[in-house]
């Protein structure tokens, strides 16, 4: 599995924060981290009202350290949903609650992405009522696209915050979101932008 996983990167927490704002009702969800590392994102999503905030990553020494993250958090800000870090094969992550955003970065090669959305699809299919899927940097958008068990609900570029550039590589990343049919919510407008993929995987969004 080593081999089919992308090099570690972090996402930037203004553009996690502005597409986790821009979902409805984020209190009847659970927020779920795919891959979640040292648990950036996982942070950014305790300041939302998720029913509950998991990370799941392979490397046991990189998700202890998603797990000191988290008990910092929690002593700062004890109102906030504890976050629990799991260590286990991202690609066949079970939902926490029968609504759920999950999140990923880039974080495995279109085989294991494959995997993943057919994991995702059978939950679908049994008792899993309605996901959103969150896609930063989303390179094989493609496996998504193809389900006929998601649709597109989102895409954009957006910008980093003035604080973090120099952090990543560019000034604005590609962020594109499905939700599971049947849909619940409508599209936004330009959802169906096409994906643009470079030699190095980082993606755009074509108007």
């Amino acid at each position: 599995m080593a081999a089919s996983i992308s090099p570690y990167a972090g996402s930037q927490p203004s553009i996690i924060r502005t597409v986790l704002a821009s979902l409805p009702h984020t209190s009847a969800y659970a927020f779920v981290d795919i891959g979640c590392g040292k648990g950036r994102p996982l942070v950014v999503a305790s300041e939302f009202s998720f029913q509950r905030i998991v990370g799941v990553e392979w490397s046991p020494q990189i998700a202890a350290l998603a797990c000191a993250n988290a008990d910092v958090i929690a002593a700062r800000h004890p109102e906030r949903a504890r976050i629990e870090i799991e260590v286990g094969d991202a690609t066949i992550v079970r939902a926490p609650t029968t609504n759920v955003v999950f999140y990923m970065y880039h974080a495995f090669d279109r085989e294991l992405v494959a995997a993943l959305v057919s994991n995702l699809e059978q939950q679908l299919q049994a008792g899993l009522e309605h996901a959103f899927f969150v896609y930063y940097d989303p390179v094989h958008s493609a496996v998504f696209d193809q389900s006929p068990h998601f649709t597109r609900w989102s895409a954009q570029m957006l910008p980093y915050a003035a604080d973090e550039l120099g952090f990543g590589p560019d000034l604005e990343d590609a962020v594109v979101v499905w939700q599971s049919r049947p849909e619940r919510h409508q599209a936004r407008p330009g959802a169906d932008r096409a994906v643009v993929v470079d030699g190095k995987n980082w993606c755009q969004l074509l108007d």
